[in-house]
């Protein structure tokens, strides 16, 4: 009898080493498991914990975080003309290869005149457009529309947020505000005119009513400072303020993330001589987003107002918008508004 216990015994244990050699497995799936859970919860309190942050942001903190943005973004443009001697689509990466190229070879051109067409710094820095010499009034058109962009940049950011408790200030250097986005927008309506990148009607178009909604924004917002309205006229000028920088921060940034995309406009440019006309679908659909990414900027103050008229406005804009751009999906709708 004894022996057959001892069998018994063992042939009971067998089951209990097998279920002891697959706990393991098991606690390495539930510990996955709750990596990624964790991974994920960290990722929704992140998620919960920025949009909280950006909701108490007051209307001067707001403006602060898109001018710092809009000047990170745009000044490239402005400087890669110095150092190239030629306007360039430079992004923020553009002065990492200058330096790498300085390191492997030694020496780099700087002279603004000089037409030398180094290709690793093509590369990284995007289109070069044409010099002055190949191009006639392409230094005015984009140095014009540049220096009068960044002066209404820095002019709308005094008045919106230093100079915003101090009423005398204000009112005084709101005239100089004014006169720099006068300049913007004769600036960005000379850029249409000259057109240098062979844009289509269609994406002139859309560049025609930026410029648009910045100026009747402006006036309603002049109108309703007359009035003593000074919730109203606060409300028009940050409204103005976005649309009106959607050339510089804005647009760029977009195209940032249509690179990570793969969906680069610049690509189908480098193709064309650096003309957007064979790039219609592209071009387009960058500055639909560029609107769209203005409307989140504007979501977040909306929320920050929490005023009934000013976000059924918001979102009657936000839906009207979005009705004309899913018309824009398939290209062949595109085509027929832009031969019309």
């Amino acid at each position: 009898m004894g022996p057959r216990r001892s069998r018994t015994t063992r042939d009971s244990a067998k089951p209990g080493l097998e279920a002891s050699e697959k706990t393991p497995n098991k606690n390495l799936v539930i510990e996955n498991n709750q990596t990624e859970c964790s991974v994920v919860t960290l990722f929704k309190k992140w998620i919960v914990n920025a949009r909280a942050w950006l909701v108490r942001q007051n209307t001067e903190q707001f403006i602060n975080i898109l001018f710092w943005h809009s000047i990170v973004m745009t000044i490239n443009t402005p400087l890669a003309r110095l150092t190239r001697g030629r306007w360039s689509s430079v992004n923020i990466f553009y002065w990492g290869s200058i330096v790498l190229y300085w390191l492997r070879f030694g020496s780099i051109d700087i002279v603004g005149t000089n037409d030398s067409e180094e290709p690793r710094l093509d590369e990284a820095g995007g289109i070069v457009y044409k010099t002055e010499k190949i191009e006639k009034g392409i230094d005015f058109a984009f140095g014009f529309h540049a220096i009068a962009g960044l002066l209404w940049l820095l002019a709308g950011w005094l008045q919106m947020s230093i100079l915003q408790k101090n009423k005398a200030w204000h009112r005084t250097f709101g005239v100089f505000a004014i006169f720099t986005f006068i300049l913007h927008m004769t600036a960005s309506m000379n850029n249409l005119y000259f057109n240098h990148m062979k844009h289509t009607p269609l994406p002139r178009l859309q560049l025609f009513m930026i410029v648009i909604d910045s100026i009747v924004c402006m006036i309603i917002a002049m109108i309703r400072a007359r009035k003593k309205d000074y919730a109203g006229h606060r409300d028009a000028m940050v409204r103005c303020f976005v649309y009106s920088i959607e050339g510089a921060g804005t647009i760029r940034t977009v195209a940032h993330v249509q690179a990570f995309l793969g969906l680069h406009v610049t690509d189908c440019q480098i193709l064309w001589n650096g003309t957007s006309t064979n790039c219609l679908y592209g071009y387009v659909w960058r500055l639909l987003f560029t609107r769209f990414l203005s409307m989140f900027y504007l979501g977040i103050y909306t929320v920050h107002r929490n005023n009934y008229n000013f976000t059924k406005a918001f979102f009657m804009e936000l839906a009207g918008f979005s009705l004309i751009s899913v018309c824009f999906i398939h290209q062949r709708s595109m085509v027929m508004v832009d031969l019309m």
